[in-house]
């Protein structure tokens, strides 16, 4: 049982330092958006609002990457 709970403790790690790395990457590839673009704004606020609905449908154990029918 150690060794499992010392590999969900490494995987986990693992997955925090590739999120960490894809958050301080993303602004540098993105260009920043020009002051009138305000469709774009209002992609970006959307997509933005979204996160926290789908980290509330994760933690309810839905999962994004599996369809309906193979639940």
């Amino acid at each position: 049982m150690a060794n499992q709970l010392a590999r969900i403790v490494r995987n986990s790690t693992i997955e925090l330092e590739c999120l960490a790395h894809f958050i301080r990457y993303m602004p540098a590839v993105n260009a920043p958006l020009p002051d009138g673009d305000e469709a774009a704004r209002a992609i970006g606020r959307d997509g933005f609002d979204a996160f926290p609905r789908a980290g509330q449908q994760r933690a309810g154990g839905r999962l994004a990457l599996v369809p309906e029918d193979k639940r």
